[in-house]
């Protein structure tokens, strides 16, 4: 059989890396009452010292009974109650749960079998909950509240909107919506998880557990040598093309809030025929890592639709070492049609003078492509096609999405000729064209509204979710918000329908992707709707990582970030998905007939 877990406020979730996720509870100041006990502390005179529960008899008062545990090693809480006279003492209390009526309640802190009648309790904090690190895991250390929260703004855009439009896609009725938890957002790459580093964090899960990524523009420390090294992406000089250097790490761990970046160094390359050359989609099968980078041309300049301003991908360099040593087959690109899918003439132009594949990325399968469709490797990434050609077009400006894919070996992902691209239709109907990618069609459409897009695999949930960032305000980038949304589809090619849509997210969110080895193995069953203390037991939720950099440029937002912690960095903010009963229940049973 196939059982949905429960979660309580101190919830356990299994996540695919194989570590178990428990909350932090939030443990009020010393001298805090409440009403209630924080457990059956069933033996008496037991060593307070050594022993996380017990009980003292004949303890006349709850001042006797925080007098008489003061001074115990484990006697962090205690309770006591009026009608027996028992000081039970308790080194872990879930505070927010207390057991109010033990004959009829069903917190995890009541007894089973309950009790035959009424027995009240008041409880207290007696001594501060042990300092631990700050690592985010409780999301107070890090500037949040440590609650599930929505976003606060997720209307649709309409024509009044800073970037007018109207949402093309239906709304799901399997995943209702977003969370994340308020403060559990570590960040990555410099001295500590509040620092910031670096940005352009796009991890490939490998057989050895680890996560292999690129990152750009900024400094990062390696947490095993100490070491600060730099990237620059973009060449300062324009023209004359020069040499810059783009960065990767490995990602060790299996707690997202207990990761080491390790082996971090720097690439070099040049941006020839441009301006700049960044990363994007890095990955991880049968030992070899594929390591992309595109062109950017006049960086931070608008407009927008100066051409050629993202001539896009150029190639995927490839190493048998872990990064030790690259074959980088472009290391100076001849010129504008010297990239992997020749999308551009000599003179940088195409029919309409748009880009398909601006930005590519991965597509996150989990570990080396294991639950490929069939067995490929896939790339998406935002751009224009012909359609609208006065369209702005940047590294988070576009119209649509494509899709395109290939064998995962060296030899079919650096020949152009054997990737396919995705030509139309949805699940068994879709059409893929070999070898020209002018034949390409669009996955997803919405002018003016792609941008950084991204596509991960829920094998729990059975589902794609690809995730965009665009710009707030039409054509602004620099200075200006971003919005993200959220789309779903149960096979790869869709159909889609949309999650939620985020406005001014981050409120400068980018380059955001969720990370299949930090999601769940399972669903669960939340304690409580985002923003409310009320208890809901019939919402179903899935827990996954969103990994993104927020907030490059300072200039672009008052009031602090938003989710707490959001930088520029590699942020790792906890998150779920909020479910409907009837997609549970669907999970379940399909669940079930599989056992």
């Amino acid at each position: 059989m196939y059982v949905i877990g429960t979660l309580s406020s101190m919830a356990t979730v299994q996540l695919r890396s194989g570590f178990v996720l428990v909350d932090d509870p939030l443990v009020p100041p010393v001298g805090t009452t409440g009403n209630g006990t924080c457990g059956a502390a069933n033996r008496p005179n037991v060593d307070c010292n050594l022993d996380k529960m017990g009980y003292f008899p004949n303890i006349a008062s709850l001042q006797a009974c925080v007098t008489k545990v003061k001074p115990c090693k484990m006697g962090t809480f205690v309770s006591w109650s009026p009608l027996d006279k028992s000081c039970s003492w308790f080194n872990e209390c879930d505070w927010d749960h207390l057991c109010v009526d033990c004959s009829k309640d069903t917190e995890p802190s009541c007894p089973e079998p309950k009790c035959p009648y009424y027995i009240p309790f008041i409880s207290e904090v007696v001594h501060a909950a042990p300092s631990t690190p700050c690592n985010c895991r409780n999301g107070t250390q890090c500037g949040g509240t440590n609650e599930w929260v929505a976003w606060k703004d997720t209307s649709l855009p309409n024509k009044s909107y800073t970037n007018p439009g109207t949402m093309p896609y239906p709304k799901s009725n399997d995943i209702l919506a977003w969370e994340f938890k308020s403060g559990a957002n570590p960040g990555y790459g410099g001295a500590d998880v509040l620092a910031t580093s670096a940005d352009t964090w796009f991890p490939s899960w490998a057989r050895d557990g680890n996560l292999y990524t690129g990152w750009t523009d900024g400094s990062v420390k390696d947490d095993v040598t100490g070491k600060i090294t730099g990237a620059q992406s973009e060449n300062k000089q324009f023209p004359p093309h020069d040499i810059i250097a783009t960065g990767q790490a490995t990602v060790v761990g299996d707690d997202p809030f207990e990761l080491k970046l390790q082996n971090v160094s720097v690439f070099p390359s040049s941006t020839y025929p441009y301006n700049s050359r960044f990363p994007c989609g890095s990955l991880v099968y049968n030992g070899t890592w594929f390591y992309g980078t595109y062109w950017v041309s006049k960086y931070g300049q608008a407009p927008y639709r100066t051409t050629p301003h993202i001539p896009g991908l150029i190639d995927f360099r490839h190493s048998t070492d872990k990064g030790k040593h690259w074959i980088e087959r472009r290391f100076t690109p001849e010129g504008p049609a010297d990239d992997l899918f020749t999308e551009r003439d000599q003179q940088g132009h195409t029919a309409s003078d748009q880009i398909k594949f601006a930005t590519p990325h991965w597509v996150d399968f989990g570990q080396e492509l294991e639950h490929s469709p069939d067995g490929k490797a896939y790339l998406i990434s935002h751009g224009n096609d012909a359609s609208s050609p006065e369209s702005a077009e940047a590294w988070m400006l576009g119209n649509q999405v494509f899709l395109a894919r290939v064998e995962p070996t060296i030899a079919d992902i650096e020949d152009g000729s054997k990737w396919e691209f995705y030509a139309g239709g949805h699940g068994a109907d879709a059409k893929w064209v070999k070898g020209d990618v002018r034949k390409a069609m669009p996955l997803v459409e919405w002018v003016n509204h792609t941008g950084c897009t991204t596509m991960t695999y829920f094998p729990a949930l059975k589902k794609y979710i690809i995730t965009i960032s665009t710009t707030s305000r039409y054509p602004v980038l620099d200075g200006g918000h971003f919005d993200t949304w959220i789309l779903e589809a149960n096979d790869v090619t869709g159909p889609f329908a949309y999650v939620t849509f985020m406005k001014s997210f981050g409120p400068q969110v980018y380059f955001a992707n969720f990370i299949s080895k930090f999601s769940a193995t399972t669903v669960s069953r939340a304690q409580w709707v985002a923003g409310s203390s009320a208890f809901v037991p019939s919402m179903y939720v899935y827990e996954a990582f969103l990994m993104y950099s927020a907030n490059y440029d300072p200039g672009s937002f008052v009031g602090g970030p938003n989710p707490p912690n959001s930088g520029y960095k590699m942020n790792l903010q906890q998150s779920r998905f909020v479910l409907s009963d009837s997609f549970a229940s669907r999970l379940a049973i399909t669940r079930a007939r599989k056992v």
